[in-house]
């Protein structure tokens, strides 16, 4: 057994899994690809169903194919240990002897400086040479090099029309480049609807990011008919594809109910989901939400773990959040100490929310000596940035103005009601 095969894990697997577990791989953030589909056209090949045994016995009679398919296994780490030097090997040996496949899969590795140096002109000679064999996934990843200049002089014209043969040969996701070209307006006439036309056909033929792209533009409305239903539709095929941004976005139509009828219990459950990757603001929302008081059952636990992650990003709601809830001593008992080191945090930056609540734990005398001189210092700074609670409190605290109605209570605003 030679060294791929003896970190075989499993032989029995087949590559039909593969393409999932690369996914995974990316979602993870664990590839530097780049921000179109291009680079990872790599994904969207047939799969070889022949076992790692067959594959290894394969390779060792030079097989262009089989090279190719380890190759991509050892990249994924699927029946193997992930190596991605070892997958760089595998593919350009493949792609030597004119396997088109492997010649896109070794720009890939090229442009992204994965198991090799960095090289943008080597991946343009590969892409290139996969192109003219017909390839469209590396027709779409030579046109990205001349879109972005990448080891290339920028060539807008040369993308779109590198774009527009790959959607001559039936592939999808060029589509989505093309689309991008319009919504920007490179090298083209800005054209918003022909780029959400571009979307749409290339969502409804599966690219998950073209149906994000297109929900975000339906959500927003400012360049196509704002249509929340339609947005939710479309947010809800790119996260169902595993897209963090998408279940972000469906969770906020379904928590605010704005695209139909509100669903608490399934916004949370996507918030959770895009949590799980890593998604700040999704951590925010999935915590803000558990303590809201609007779930009938809700992990407070979970919910401060939550926005502790999204806190410790620097997110100032979820450090807001946190405070409060920590002072409070929501999910157990107050964490005054903490609390007050998130309120002074965000007090140096004159956040109004955090000295409101900074100047209710000193006056209280929460975690600290009661202190109403610096209590009333922190009042006035938080009505100085417009916080409603504290304007209503420094009223109070100086009592009613000249020519106000002493007889009567405080306005609804706060304000001490004048004389008529």
């Amino acid at each position: 057994m030679d060294k791929w095969g003896q970190t075989l894990v499993d032989n029995s697997i087949r590559s039909r899994h593969l393409i999932a577990a690369i996914a995974r791989v990316i979602h993870k953030g664990l590839i530097p690809g780049v921000a179109l589909i291009g680079a990872f056209a790599v994904l969207a090949i047939a799969a070889d169903e022949r076992t790692n045994d067959e594959l290894l016995a394969a390779a060792k009679r030079k097989e262009a194919a089989a090279e190719y398919e380890l190759a991509r296994r050892v990249y994924a780490g699927v029946g193997f240990e992930r190596d991605a030097r070892q997958a760089f090997a595998l593919a350009a040996r493949a792609a030597e002897r004119g396997h088109p496949q492997a010649q896109n899969m070794l720009g890939f590795l090229l442009q992204n400086g994965i198991g090799t140096d960095k090289d943008l002109e080597k991946a343009r000679d590969a892409y290139a040479r996969a192109a003219a064999q017909g390839l469209p996934e590396a027709e779409v990843n030579l046109g990205f090099l001349y879109q972005e200049g990448l080891g290339v002089e920028k060539d807008a014209a040369r993308a779109r029309e590198a774009y527009q043969k790959a959607i001559a040969a039936g592939y999808a996701p060029a589509k989505h480049n093309l689309a991008f070209l319009y919504e920007r307006g490179v090298g083209v006439s800005r054209d918003q609807a022909r780029a959400a036309a571009l979307y749409e056909e290339a969502a409804k033929a599966g690219v998950a990011a073209s149906a994000l792209r297109l929900g975000a533009m339906l959500e927003v409305g400012t360049a196509i008919d704002r249509d929340l239903p339609r947005a939710l539709e479309y947010d809800l095929i790119a996260a169902n594809a595993g897209i963090a941004e998408a279940q972000l976005a469906a969770g906020r139509l379904l928590e605010s109910g704005t695209a139909g009828e509100k669903q608490l219990a399934e916004a949370l459950a996507w918030f959770d989901r895009a949590a799980a990757q890593g998604n700040v603001e999704a951590a925010y929302r999935a915590g803000a939400l558990r303590l809201s008081g609007e779930m009938e059952q809700s992990d407070r636990l979970r919910a401060l773990a939550q926005l502790r992650f999204a806190a410790e990003t620097g997110h100032r709601p979820a450090m807001l959040r946190l405070a409060r809830a920590l002072a409070a001593g929501e999910g157990g008992e107050p964490d005054y100490a903490r609390a007050l080191a998130l309120y002074r945090t965000l007090a140096e930056e004159d956040e109004p929310e955090a000295l409101y609540g900074l100047a209710r734990m000193v006056d209280e005398g929460r975690g600290v000596t009661a202190d109403p001189s610096q209590a009333l210092e922190y009042y006035a700074r938080a009505a100085e940035q417009g916080h409603p609670e504290a304007a209503r409190v420094m009223r109070g605290l100086l009592g009613p103005p000249p020519g106000a109605d002493r007889s009567r209570p405080l306005g609804s605003d706060g304000g001490w009601p004048s004389r008529r």
